[in-house]
């Protein structure tokens, strides 16, 4: 028997019924561990759903420009300033800058002087930035017209929708966590909330997800554009492991939450059928007697 003990696997309803059996420490660890995983999960997804809008130095992948080279033939009208065509073109003749610093709400962009300027975020903001026609051209801030690859304008068109889906995730599931939050408020005082955070638990988790997959989706993109294609032409890209261990720390911390709230409904119910269940017995004796 205590070879048994030694080596029983506490489960995180028994290791609930091992706290002093006090109703005022048991109801506080039920309500606020749940409660500070959630909210630690939603401080996590804001950092991702704001990064360009308080112009941090947050940012979800870098794409530096400073050794491009293009062609002149995949080019219109790359005649430089100076009426002369050159044998290849760089980022400064394109209009472009050095280094782009991309998140889900737009992009910040570098000066050779360092000096760092940031985009008002916005909806959709690759689509306007990134403009590609149906013939793969992609139109430069000079006004000229690049041709890109097969394997890039596809992954720039992917790109583009990618960002849309990650941008309304991130707002949706940051709006579910929130009912989140008043539900797990009053679960212990309300039994219908208790049943609704169960459902909204899982559909937050999912939302969660989702968002961080859409993420990360963005960045494997570009990056597979990059290693595959453009790096030919001296495009340099780096992931954001910052941003993105941020975002799929929420995660966890949001999957937490959920099954914490999860088991504890499961154990209230448990309980309260087991204490029903004794309570008939008992008066069913008492008839008897």
């Amino acid at each position: 028997l205590d070879t048994f003990n030694a080596f029983h696997i506490y489960t995180p309803a028994t290791v609930l019924h091992l706290l002093p059996n006090t109703m005022m420490v048991r109801g506080f660890f039920q309500a606020a561990v749940p409660l500070f995983l959630l909210i630690s999960s939603i401080v996590r997804m804001l950092f991702p759903a704001l990064s360009v809008v308080y112009h941090n130095e947050l940012w979800l992948l870098k794409v530096a420009l400073t050794k491009l080279s293009v062609d002149p033939g995949q080019v219109s009208n790359s005649t430089t300033a100076h009426g002369a065509t050159k044998a290849k073109l760089t980022a400064t003749d394109l209009g472009l800058s050095d280094i782009y610093e991309i998140n889900v709400w737009g992009y910040c962009y570098r000066e050779k002087n360092d000096e760092r300027h940031c985009v008002k975020g916005q909806y959709d903001w690759a689509s306007s930035w990134l403009p590609v026609d149906n013939s793969g051209q992609l139109r430069s801030p000079s006004g000229s017209r690049v041709t890109l690859p097969p394997k890039v304008s596809d992954s720039l068109s992917l790109f583009q929708n990618i960002t849309k889906g990650a941008q309304v995730a991130l707002i949706v599931c940051l709006l579910v966590q929130g009912v989140m939050f008043a539900l797990g408020l009053f679960s212990h005082i309300s039994g219908s909330a208790s049943t609704w955070l169960s459902v909204v638990a899982c559909i937050g988790v999912i939302l969660v997800c989702a968002a961080a997959g859409l993420v990360s989706a963005m960045s494997a993109i570009v990056m597979d554009a990059i290693e595959n294609s453009a790096s030919a032409y001296g495009v340099v890209g780096s992931n954001g492991t910052t941003f993105l261990a941020i975002a799929w720390i929420g995660v966890v911390l949001v999957i937490g939450a959920a099954v914490f709230w999860l088991v504890i409904n499961c154990c209230c119910k448990s309980r309260h059928r087991m204490q029903r269940s004794t309570h008939n017995h008992m008066t069913d004796v008492h008839k008897a007697v």
